[in-house]
């Protein structure tokens, strides 16, 4: 078995590096060998919504510097537990013409359309 390493979007400590090991599983989501889609969007949904306020404002400081692909689907799972409250500082931040491939549907995230996730 080879291990190899994986570039770091942001300095890791002990108050961020679970924040950023969920932001990982976004950016290798389409990667991660024998995953079922819709029980990792289930996951990702039951440990966004166990983060305290303060938590999601850093994960949102640190998503901003992973790649667009990555901020669109964090955007995407956290306006699905807030409806009403894009993450306006997430989708600013992306190209409105760019298209994200997750392999996701309507059935798993009701607001893709509005993050360009496919």
């Amino acid at each position: 078995m080879q291990v190899k390493p994986i570039k770091s979007y942001e300095d890791v400590t002990d108050d961020n590096y679970y924040l950023m090991e969920l932001l990982d599983v976004i950016k290798d989501f389409k990667n991660i060998p024998d995953m079922d889609k819709k029980q990792a969007i289930r996951y990702m949904l039951k440990k966004f919504e166990e983060l305290s306020g303060k938590e999601t404002d850093k994960l949102l400081s640190i998503a901003l510097k992973y790649p667009p692909r990555v901020r669109a689907m964090a955007g995407a799972l956290l306006n699905e537990l807030n409806p009403n409250k894009p993450v306006l500082e997430l989708k600013n931040s992306i190209n409105p013409l760019s298209i994200f491939e997750f392999g996701t549907g309507k059935d798993m995230l009701r607001f893709i359309d509005f993050w360009n996730i496919r």
